[in-house]
């Protein structure tokens, strides 16, 4: 089973960060102070099967 985030930058919506190298290992993508994350929400990739996401992580979700 692998992990993937969707995420929003700044100035870029609908992006997806996929991670199949096994528990501990991290991605990035990338710097940018400017074009900043605004969103993410992250997800199991289960194969064969819908997959399951938590909740978006942004400023007012209501969390």
């Amino acid at each position: 089973m692998a992990v993937y985030t969707l995420y929003d930058r700044r100035n870029n919506t609908g992006l997806r960060l996929d991670n199949h190298d096994g528990n501990g290992s991290t991605k990035y993508s990338g710097m940018d102070t400017t074009n900043y994350v605004s969103k993410v929400t992250a997800c199991l990739n289960i194969q064969l099967n819908p997959d399951r996401c938590g909740p978006d992580d942004r400023p007012g979700d209501g969390r």
